[in-house]
């Protein structure tokens, strides 16, 4: 049982990488042939950076490493014995789905929204909810109430597409994704969370493997079945597993994903500027203007990975500290990136030179 597991007794935790790694390698293969067999592809255009056409079949080769972990896990340890996991996993089955879908028949934006919608209010339902948020400065904690689905629903969703968004370059998403389950790995092994950190190791392990295959110049995407399937594994870590920081402090979680987060808040508050469809792409996020200014596809993605190395770093420390000097922490990384972005021209508006992408 999980419970005899000591949090000082790193074997499993090891074993379990290695094996999601190894699955990750082995399967990514496969997930390249059945996207080329069933033209699971992606064709390149204006917006986009590659050049010829791509398999977008990645999220497969990375939901059945997940998922056979997960089998394997359960078989060594039986760790998981809550019955929340089995619509836990309902739900990460649907959202593979949805993106499998989406991948193969270019589903509509607006219905791709609608069933993330109701997958992340099963999840709610059934799975767990936000109910209780400690502000800042108040010493009683917010009881959500009738807003616990709801608020909880607008998180799930909105973190699920903050990932997609960012899906922009070859190792981008699979990289920050591993990232930022490295991270919860650390805060949930902290907070002594074994399922949590059960599960960040095996999403880290499948996405370090399949990072071989996607890294440039990569021979395999994500595609939405990959990028919504691990958006919506990390939202939903952030709210179920840690409900712990969810409570204490919503910070940390934000500071995980914020690179996520905030190019995605950037992309709304530009297309509201510009009167443009909340869904329609450009080539204003923060991987487009770092290539604008001319470092090259991988500095500019390593550049990304440093970036949530150090939210990273801020997230270790807002567990530490009271929710007070959080959220100082917080307001220190909000400005310090916003004075970042608006430099390299992430709202059209503000930039102070006109380049080939505006035209």
């Amino acid at each position: 049982m999980i419970e005899v597991l000591k949090t000082t007794d790193f074997i499993p935790y090891i074993s379990i990488f290695i094996i999601a790694l190894f699955l990750s390698l082995a399967t990514t293969p496969l997930a390249i042939k059945i996207g080329l067999k069933f033209k699971i592809i992606d064709v390149p255009d204006k917006r986009k950076v590659h050049k010829g056409i791509m398999p977008r079949s990645g999220g497969i080769a990375v939901f059945l490493t997940f998922f056979i972990s997960y089998i394997l896990l359960e078989y060594l340890y039986d760790p998981f014995t809550n019955p929340i996991f089995a619509h836990f996993f309902v739900c990460c089955a649907m959202i593979f789905g949805l993106g499998l879908m989406d991948d193969k028949f270019n589903l509509p934006a607006k219905t791709k929204f609608a069933v993330q919608t109701l997958i992340a209010i099963y999840f709610a339902i059934n799975v767990y909810s936000v109910k209780v948020i400690h502000l800042p400065f108040l010493d009683n904690p917010l009881h959500l109430g009738l807003f616990a689905i709801p608020f909880t629903v607008l998180w799930i969703v909105g973190i699920t597409n903050a990932f997609n968004l960012i899906d922009g370059l070859d190792g981008l998403a699979s990289g920050v994704a591993g990232i930022s389950s490295l991270t919860f790995f650390v805060v949930s092994l902290f907070l002594g969370n074994p399922s949590a950190t059960f599960l960040s190791l095996i999403l880290s392990g499948a996405l370090f493997g399949f990072l071989f295959f996607n890294s440039h110049p990569a021979k395999v995407f994500l595609g939405d079945s990959g990028s919504l399937f691990i958006g919506f594994f990390m939202a939903a870590i952030s709210v179920w597993e840690l409900k712990q920081i969810a409570v204490i402090s919503f910070i940390t979680p934000i500071l995980i994903f914020f690179i996520p987060i905030s190019d995605t808040l950037y992309a709304i508050v530009r297309r509201k500027i510009k009167k443009e469809p909340i869904f329609q792409p450009d080539k204003f996020h923060l991987h487009h203007r770092l290539l604008s200014l001319g470092f090259s596809h991988r500095t500019t993605v390593w550049i990304i990975y440093l970036f949530c190395i150090f939210f990273a770093l801020g997230a270790f420390a807002s567990v530490k500290l009271a929710v007070e000097f959080s959220l100082f922490l917080l307001v220190f990384y909000l400005v310090f990136f916003q004075l970042f972005a608006s430099k390299i021209g992430m709202f059209p508006s503000l930039r102070k030179k006109k380049t080939k992408e505006d035209k």
